[in-house]
């Protein structure tokens, strides 16, 4: 709904995009319980429609099954001491464990932190001081990685000490560790034990208390992805996880007979907010094909499985449409949904064509509004997705502000903001951050946006991240989806490198294809040269094996920039003016 202006005064980008039904105020525990006996309720001799296909363990969610075994979780939680609010950390890759841990906590009235299991140890160091968290509930291992070992060199202590006794020098508010192996391990409870340990009377509290749980509250921590720096632990509450979730599977579309591909890492609000938590609502079948994304399980999931949603960033469809052309077989899908990275108008081809999918779904979010805000319909083409994020989700608020905060016209780039049910409740133990992060209610993304007169948005880069050169602002997008075209080009980047008469300059630094061993500058301006200005022509290009990217997969340009800048100096930047000699990163 656009807002009214003076006669023949260009209309502000402002939307607000009015909810067909009122908000839904539950705790996570609560839809939970809701959605058990839903799926509980199907006919004798029928498989209840909604199902967790785990790693190489099929969980029948009658439901019922996975809330007792939740409900005996939460319970031996708050048997371990620990009170209502207290911070449970989630170190492991995707598995059914996983999520029954996860709505365990939901259920004691405890906050989830959901880390990633790529963390090495100074990485959790980090997370869990932060966070505060009274215990960690970790995988077995990730990637080879033994996570208990990583642990032990952590919290020395766990060696010598029994689970539900730790004390950590390192970590004073540690109180135990439950790990998800079911071999005992020093200092560690396992799961199981967890379960186990409480009677059913202790079992039965659970469900009691689960009025007394506010949906204002704060259900988990999110990480911020730390592109710009160290994380930031992320408050989200209940309700915002509740609705969010909602509303995104109401406009995919999805109902019972869907099962889901969920390839993205469960620790991240894409996995847990638009993956996973829809099952709850509409009764669809969650797929983990792997604890960690593999192209080659995810196309064995959509075919055994058989797959008709697809959930994933720009990244994981690009690998799984290129093995899908080497394997030379056949897929498809309903709906593709992508959020994570701007897509390119050649990955939107590609899906369609190589991946067989009718519909795609592109979306923009931050964990700092619970996930996600904009979000492609039904209807919408492929090149509608490829140019845009998709439209204004229901019941949230956006408007696009100059560096005055001033709110520019429709068409007109600025920084995008957001206020509504979906904003965080704020940075834990951070007031000057959230101070400047939420002002009046609005949440400032950082992020460089187009917002048009039908609610639609363009996501234009970190505002950051935008190059000036000579005066003229260029928007790295824009380039980056016009090197995409590049028959050589699996994926590209690009950062502004500095210059002493320009201030800056277009640096292209790209991802080749298989067989593919070089690429100049000057081959790059001479493919781009008719479908842009000059100004925006890449003068250099750096060629690199892979992104420099966060443990979530989100790219680090400023790292980017800085292997730019020292290459720059060091002479062995590919220049295109004169063509030089392509420089590797």
């Amino acid at each position: 709904m656009e807002a009214p202006c003076a006669a023949g005064a260009p209309a502000p980008s402002y939307w607000h995009q009015v909810g067909e039904q009122p908000l839904l105020y539950a705790t996570l525990g609560q839809l939970t319980a809701h959605a058990a006996r839903a799926h509980a309720a199907a006919a004798p001799g029928q498989s209840p429609p909604s199902a967790l296909v785990g790693v190489a363990v099929r969980l029948d969610a009658h439901g019922l099954l996975v809330l007792l075994q939740a409900d005996q979780l939460a319970a031996g939680l708050l048997g371990l001491g620990l009170r209502r609010g207290d911070r449970v950390a989630i170190w492991a890759g995707n598995s059914w464990r996983w999520v029954v841990a996860k709505l365990a906590v939901a259920r004691a009235g405890l906050v989830s932190v959901d880390l990633n299991p790529q963390y090495r140890e100074s990485e959790l160091a980090h997370c869990l001081k932060l966070s505060r968290a009274s215990v960690v509930v970790a995988g077995v291992e990730n990637r080879g990685q033994p996570l208990h070992d990583v642990l032990c060199a952590l919290v020395p202590e766990l060696r010598q000490c029994h689970g539900d006794a730790v004390r950590s020098e390192a970590l004073p508010d540690l109180k135990a560790v439950v790990t998800m192996s079911d071999q005992p391990l020093p200092g560690a409870l396992c799961f199981s034990e967890v379960m186990a340990s409480v009677s059913e009377e202790r079992v039965r509290d659970i469900e009691e208390q689960q009025w007394s749980i506010s949906p204002d509250s704060v259900a988990c921590i999110q990480m911020s992805s730390g592109t710009t720096g160290k994380p930031k632990a992320i408050l989200i509450t209940h309700r915002g996880v509740v609705n969010n979730s909602f509303l995104t599977g109401k406009r995919l579309g999805l109902h019972e007979s869907h099962r889901v591909c969920l390839q993205v890492p469960l620790f991240h609000a894409f996995g847990t907010v638009i993956a996973l938590m829809p099952t709850l609502h509409f009764g669809t079948a969650s797929v983990l094909p792997a604890p960690a994304f593999s192209a080659h399980r995810s196309l064995e999931a959509m075919q055994q499985e058989g797959c008709s949603v697809l959930m994933g960033t720009p990244t994981m469809y690009v690998d799984l449409a290129r093995l899908v052309q080497e394997k030379g077989v056949a897929v498809g899908a309903d709906v593709a949904m992508i959020a994570g990275a701007p897509i390119t108008p050649q990955l939107a081809k590609r899906m369609v064509s190589t991946l067989g999918v009718k519909r795609i779904s592109n979306g923009y979010g931050l964990s700092e509004v619970s996930a996600l805000v904009f979000l492609g319909k039904e209807g919408d083409s492929a090149d509608c997705m490829a140019q845009t994020v998709g439209s204004v989700t229901e019941h949230a608020e956006v408007k696009v502000v100059d560096e005055n905060g001033d709110t520019v016209p429709f068409g007109t780039p600025g920084e995008l903001m957001i206020r509504g049910y979906l904003v965080m409740d704020g940075y834990f133990n951070d007031d000057e951050a959230t101070a400047k992060a939420i002002q009046h209610g609005w949440f400032r993304t950082g992020d460089k946006f187009v917002l048009e007169e039908n609610g639609y948005g363009r996501i234009q880069g970190r505002i950051k991240d935008m190059i000036i050169r000579g005066g003229e602002n260029i928007y790295p997008k824009e380039v980056e989806d016009v090197l995409a075209d590049h028959p050589d080009v699996l994926e590209a980047e690009v950062v502004g490198v500095p210059d002493e008469r320009l201030g800056e300059e277009v640096c292209a630094c790209v991802r080749l294809r298989h067989g593919v061993e070089t690429l100049s500058a000057a081959e790059l301006r001479h493919f781009c040269g008719d479908a842009m200005a000059a100004y925006k022509l890449p003068r250099y290009c750096l060629v690199v094996a892979d992104f420099p990217r966060t443990l979530s997969g989100k790219i680090q340009k400023y790292v980017l920039r800085d292997q730019c800048a020292k290459a720059l100096q060091a002479g062995t930047l590919d220049d295109g003016r004169p063509a030089g000699r392509t420089a590797r990163g």
